[in-house]
C-alpha cells in the first residue's frame, strides 16, 4: 500500500553483490529485475489468495510495478491494488451518473480499489481492520527472500558459465 512501505535489505550476500557489480550493467540489472519480479509474484499470489472474497473483484486487481534505480544495481517491487480502478457497487455498476450545472457528467459514489484495500487493512470508524496484506507479507517474507536470492544466484552462475 502507498501508506505503508516495507523495506528490507539483503545482508550476507556480499559475494553475489560483488559478482553482480562485475557483470555488465545491463545484465546485472536484468538479473535483478527478474529476481524482484519472481519475489513479487509470490507476494501477489499470496495477496490474491488471502483477499476477502465477497465479490471476487478485489482479488483480481493486485498488480506489480518494478522500479530500477538509474545506474545503480538496485531496484524495488511494489505489489498492491491497481490504481485508477473503481470498485463496483452491489448491482455490479459503478454508481450513479449525474450532470453538473455546466453539463459535465460525473460518476457519483465511486470508490477506488486502493481505497477499499486501505479501509480493509486499517479499518474505519465504522468497521474494524482486517489486515490481510500485512498478514500475507509476514507469512511470505522468508519465502520471498529465498526466491530473490535463488534467482540472483542463478543469474550470476549463468553469466559465470558464459564467460
Amino acid at each position: 500500500m502507498a501508506d505503508e512501505i516495507v523495506n528490507f535489505k539483503l545482508i550476507g550476500l556480499d559475494k553475489v553483490q560483488r559478482t553482480l557489480e562485475e557483470l555488465p550493467l545491463k545484465v546485472a540489472k536484468n538479473g535483478l529485475r527478474g529476481a524482484l519480479r519472481a519475489g513479487a509474484v509470490v507476494v501477489q499470489s499470496g495477496l490474491v489468495e488471502s483477499a476477502p472474497k465477497d465479490t471476487g473483484f478485489l482479488s483480481e486487481h493486485f498488480g506489480i510495478r518494478l522500479s530500477m534505480k538509474g545506474k545503480d544495481i538496485s531496484g524495488a517491487a511494489f505489489i498492491g491494488p491497481e490504481g485508477h480502478i473503481d470498485y463496483p457497487d452491489v448491482a455490479g455498476g459503478y454508481r450513479e451518473k449525474i450532470n453538473s450545472k455546466t453539463g459535465k457528467k460525473f460518476n457519483v459514489g465511486r470508490i477506488s480499489v486502493a481505497s477499499v484495500v486501505r479501509f480493509l487493512e486499517f479499518g474505519t470508524t465504522r468497521m474494524g481492520k482486517k489486515p490481510f496484506m500485512t498478514q500475507t507479507w509476514e507469512k511470505l517474507r522468508d519465502k520471498v527472500l529465498n526466491v530473490i536470492v535463488d534467482k540472483l544466484k542463478s543469474t550470476v552462475e549463468a553469466e559465470a558459465k558464459k564467460t
